[in-house]
């Protein structure tokens, strides 16, 4: 029997940009913090999102070797490379009423394209609900407002299908908490020198400071009342693959915290969820990928009774938040008074940066105060006006690369009216392929700030959808007014001709038109590649847990003679059943697809 009541759960929440490529130096204890006490292993949940994720598939059966028992793999969904997977103690799912259910939504160009959106989970534990979020948003340096766009789009749109009719959605009201991760992209203000200067002298506090999901957390643009733990790590983005360096390509992209992990308790009205951090950091060791892994651990509590905390409480919880593990390699800030001075003054200079770059300027004030300090700002202005020469040269570079890029023809295949639908998705992926090209092109010019280009392109997009949506409607209600019309206009034709007239023979029906036909046929292929991969999906879970349950029931096999072996084999066998039906009405549905 489920057990009911309160809840005490160990959660791992982990986030990853994978850059494409699978670990190739293995994977640390730092990054799955498993405990090797068997009591530590109860009730304990991993959630595990990677960003640009290169064969999910096996990453998953990867991590879930690693975990090995009590683990088991209970759901996983992506949206292209976004990945999302849920690892669960048996006793979770044993010793509790347990449900999960998961949806996507696309932050692609023109919201169809999965290179950027957000995949979630759902998951119901006895009493408690928790929702995790991972998502990928838009990149660029200055594209904040995009950012905080696919933020509220993600928000509003997961899992709206469980929206109370008439209630206005966010997904903060199906869960008692709610833990988003990702790479959010979200960049450090400034350039390459000044940023590396920082670093350099162990200024996290300015970087801090000129964080730009901080300041738009403040502003309550995005992720109002979510919070985050203390930052005592590096910036996880962007490294040189295999090297611990910061990016030395040419575009030398500025080192930021893109990669993130949020938390926020919700008022369920029906009980209450609090949530202890105890741990937030990044696994420097892992050097396979551009992004470095960041990792945190909770500890979550749910009880039915709604408990008032005293304000000594709320204290001691800000307390333990702050007291996290910083990695060995981070710079340590010290306390001295000269450092304290220096870092007033350069975050002086930073904010001077800023506001002149935007009034088109360069030209920046040294602060006057003690000559030491004055020495320290004035060769940061040196090197920000410097790193800005070079920056401006590099995005005129860029510009004309992408402009030429623009130029150049989709090859758009041919298919023949008759061609398998196997030949027809060829067609539809390779036109996808190409139109990637023009994609990342636009973006490089957007971002050289040729806003009019690339504002046209995706204008273009959303004018050519939008018109799309209105010819479907009004075609829709055309059919429908001559299907009401029909059967009148025959009663009619019947009563003053008996004998109806002979139909001329066209010889052939009216021509198709060609924009008509291919924007049907490109809707149909998006409708059936969206049912043909959640049934991949389906099929995809659901034999992971049968080879699971197949291989516990050939180790249990022959012990446990007793009533509890009995019932467990019970169990067992009625899990594989229900999983085989899912194959069938799997196999089935594929079939309809098909033909």
């Amino acid at each position: 029997m489920a057990a009911e009541g309160d809840l005490s759960l160990r959660l791992h929440v982990i986030t990853w940009n994978m850059n494409s490529r699978l670990p190739s130096e293995g994977i640390p204890e730092s990054l799955l913090m498993l405990s090797k006490d068997p009591e530590n292993l109860e009730r304990c949940v991993y959630a595990i999102g990677v960003q640009e994720g290169s064969q999910v598939g096996v990453w998953s059966d990867f991590i879930l070797g690693e975990l090995g028992d009590p683990f088991m793999l209970v759901g996983q969904a992506n949206i292209g490379g976004i990945h999302l997977a849920i690892f669960v103690t048996e006793d979770v799912v044993k010793d509790y009423d347990f449900d999960i259910s998961s949806d996507m939504v696309s932050c692609g160009l023109g919201n169809i394209y999965w290179n950027k959106g957000a995949v979630g989970f759902l998951v119901k534990i006895g009493d408690a609900k928790l929702l995790f979020v991972n998502s990928h948003l838009a990149a660029q340096q200055d594209r904040v407002k995009e950012r905080n766009q696919d933020y509220h789009r993600i928000s509003t749109e997961l899992f709206k299908d469980k929206a109370a009719k008439g209630a206005e959605h966010t997904i903060e009201g199906l869960a008692d908490a709610v833990f988003w991760c990702g790479d959010f992209n979200y960049r450090i203000e400034g350039n390459r020198r000044s940023v590396d200067y920082a670093l350099s002298k162990g200024m996290m506090d300015v970087l801090l400071s000129n964080d730009q999901l901080a300041r738009e957390m403040q502003a309550g643009r995005c992720f109002s009342d979510y919070t985050e733990g203390g930052i005592n790590f590096l910036p996880t983005y962007k490294f040189d693959n295999g090297t611990d360096n910061y990016d030395s390509s040419s575009k030398r992209r500025v080192p930021s915290w893109t990669d993130r992990i949020l938390w926020k308790v919700c008022e369920s009205g029906k009980g209450h969820a609090s949530v202890q951090l105890w741990l937030y950091d990044a696994v420097a060791e892992m050097t396979s990928s551009d992004h470095k892994p960041v990792t945190a651990v909770f500890d979550v509590h749910y009880s039915q009774k709604v408990q008032n905390k005293s304000l000594d409480a709320l204290l001691n919880e800000r307390m333990k938040r702050s007291t996290l593990q910083a990695q060995p390699n981070v710079v340590a800030i010290t306390t001295s008074e000269a450092l304290v001075a220096e870092v007033k003054a350069v975050s002086k200079v930073l904010d001077e940066v800023q506001r002149e770059q935007k009034a088109g300027s360069i030209q920046i004030p040294v602060p006057t105060s003690e000559p030491e300090q004055q020495e320290s700002a004035a060769k940061v202005v040196e090197a920000l006006a410097r790193a800005a020469e070079a920056e401006e040269k590099e995005r005129e570079m860029e510009a004309a690369l992408a402009r030429e890029a623009l130029k150049e023809p989709i090859a758009v295949a041919v298919v023949a009216p008759s061609a398998s639908f196997a030949d027809l998705r060829g067609a539809v992926d390779g036109l996808f392929d190409s139109f990637e090209g023009k994609v990342f092109a636009a973006l490089d010019l957007h971002e050289t700030l040729h806003l009019r280009k690339a504002k046209s392109i995706t204008d273009n997009v959303v004018r050519l959808r939008r018109h799309y949506a209105a010819s479907r409607e009004d075609l829709r209600h055309a059919t429908e007014a001559m299907a009401a019309a029909e059967p009148a206009a025959r009663a009619e034709e019947k009563e003053e001709s008996p004998s109806p007239a002979p139909r001329e023979d066209k010889g052939c029906q009216a021509e198709e038109d060609p924009d008509e036909a291919a924007s049907q046929l490109y809707q149909k292929v998006s409708e059936l590649r969206t049912e043909l991969y959640q049934e991949r999906r389906t099929h995809i879970q659901t034999k992971a847990k049968l080879e699971i349950l197949n291989k516990r029931l050939a180790k249990k096999d022959g012990e446990d003679e007793g009533k509890v072996g009995s019932a467990r084999r019970k169990s067992s066998v009625s899990s594989i059943a229900t999983a085989k039906m899912m194959q069938n009405r799997m196999r089935k549905k594929q079939s309809a697809i098909y033909g």
